[in-house]
């Protein structure tokens, strides 16, 4: 992602004040380290399908001395439904095999996970028309209250206390 939605993401972590991160699409592990550095007790665990692109990504967080970084190999359609989280993820980013199948997958699978002050990060939600439907069925989930549409990625928050409705926002 750009440096500005790397940005973001860091600044939702603190914000949020969020302990568990989780990410699915490393890469070369870039916005991995941004959501990483907003705290040294924030543990990230990111899921990559590609083994070259992760050994990048190690070599990136290595340079960058960070260590809180859980980094998990192999399909994600694989190694997600073997993910035993026990805690509630505060900030989930979703953007890997965006297809509107994977990602309300993905999501739907996650947002079990998530709590009153999680946020929900999806990538790419303009990107096809398969994104486009996948991004409406997300803010239709009945967990998911507010939503922003930022264009390159959305937002979605489960707080009970917000109105169901989705911003969308230049950014």
């Amino acid at each position: 992602k750009s440096p500005r939605e790397a940005q973001l993401l860091m600044r939702l972590a603190v914000l949020q004040q969020v302990k568990d991160v989780v990410e699915l699409g490393t890469s070369f592990g870039i916005t991995t380290a941004y959501m990483a550095s907003a705290g040294s007790d924030v543990r990230v665990t990111t899921f990559e399908g590609v083994r070259e692109v992760a050994e990048e990504a190690k070599k990136v967080w290595k340079k960058l001395q960070i260590d809180n970084i859980n980094l998990i190999v192999g399909n994600i359609d694989d190694t997600l439904s073997r993910f035993n989280q026990q805690k509630e993820i505060g900030l989930a980013f979703i953007d890997a095999n965006s297809t509107e199948e994977s990602a309300v997958r993905y999501f739907e699978y996650l947002a079990q996970l998530a709590g009153e002050k999680s946020v929900f990060v999806l990538g790419d939600i303009h990107s096809s028309e398969g994104m486009e439907r996948a991004w409406s069925k997300v803010c239709g989930n009945e967990r998911a209250t507010a939503a922003m549409d930022l264009f390159s990625i959305g937002l979605v928050f489960f707080d009970p206390h917000l109105e169901k409705r989705i911003y969308k926002i230049r950014f």
